[in-house]
């Protein structure tokens, strides 16, 4: 063989296995998993290009095998969980806490109301007692205050009674202390108890400092002077003529005088009237006294006779009675 031919022959024999070479690495063997992703879950990064500018990264894929970042997931609506717009929240209005109702005195009121839910006294409107309390509720101690009469006690009936002595008063100021008792001014029903009071509320004990000119008290070694009287618990204020009592609300007499006419089954006990001898009270007279131009409120006198008296007359004592 000629050297020429043989350096031929080897150069093509040598070219034979870069071309295998380059044949396994271009087509896939049998059975191998085509080209992409690899297990990682990566994509190979493709080759800068001639231009020199930065490849382009693809974003990171998740692959089965959990590998890689996990898909993300919308994060789900705030829900509110209550009750609908027109439907208030547990609780009250607002969501508050309600606190129960109560009345542990048993005096008709409530809490919030009730200021004092211990005292039956207590409560809005009540009469503000000297207690160095809000006996009324209206957020004050003690204004215009009243103090606690010094009363008599007696029973009758099975009623009880008290009789204050102290002050002459006006028939409003009679009333509040008889509630401050717990009490309201008396109510009579018949001749026997109309006597019982008057002797009650008059014939107790002697006080020198209560006389008066004229008498209105039993001074010692004095008379009995018929003009002392004490509040009782009768008036007309609602509808002039018409008599009703405090306790009870009853109506025991409609009219003027004579003729005026007594409730059936009622009883009533009125006095003479200034005019005669015929004419009798309630006669409704105009008071000069106090301009009170009418006489709406009821009286006993010490001789146990009624008389219609103008409300604003600070001058009489007062009886309270509890059934």
């Amino acid at each position: 063989m000629k050297l020429g031919a043989w350096k031929l022959t080897h150069s093509a024999l040598a070219v034979v296995p870069f071309f295998l070479a380059c044949s396994a690495q271009s087509t896939p063997s049998e059975g191998a998993p085509p080209p992409g992703p690899s297990s990682t879950g990566t994509t190979p990064a493709p080759e800068a290009s001639d231009t020199g500018s930065e490849p382009e990264v693809a974003a990171p894929m998740a692959s089965e095998g959990g590998g890689g970042a996990p898909p993300v997931s919308p994060a789900p609506a705030p829900t509110t969980e209550g009750p609908p717009a027109n439907e208030p929240a547990a609780g009250g209005a607002g969501g508050q806490s309600v606190l129960p109702l109560t009345d542990d005195d048993a005096d008709g009121v409530e809490t919030p109301d009730d200021c004092n839910d211990q005292d039956p006294l207590a409560q809005p409107g009540a009469l503000e007692r000297c207690n160095m309390a809000d006996d009324d509720c209206d957020g004050e101690t003690d204004e215009d205050c009243f103090m606690l009469p010094e009363v008599d006690r007696g029973q009758y009936g099975g009623h009880e009674y008290a009789a204050y002595r102290g002050t002459k008063l006006a028939h409003a100021e009679a009333e509040r202390g008889c509630r401050l008792l717990g009490m309201e001014l008396a109510r009579i029903d018949d001749a026997q108890e109309n006597t019982w009071l008057a002797d009650f509320a008059f014939n107790q004990g002697t006080r020198s400092d209560d006389c008066e000119t004229p008498c209105t008290w039993h001074c010692e070694g004095a008379v009995l002077c018929d003009q002392a009287q004490i509040w009782i618990g009768g008036n007309d204020k609602a509808e002039e003529g018409t008599w009703t009592w405090r306790i009870g609300g009853d109506n025991f007499f409609t009219g003027l005088g004579k003729a005026g006419i007594t409730t059936a089954g009622m009883f009533t006990s009125w006095g003479q009237a200034g005019g005669g001898p015929d004419e009798l009270q309630p006669n409704n007279e105009a008071n000069n006294e106090t301009l009170d131009t009418w006489e709406d409120c009821l009286v006993l006198r010490t001789n146990g006779k009624w008389f219609d008296l103008g409300c604003q007359n600070r001058r009489a004592w007062f009886a309270c009675e509890q059934r």
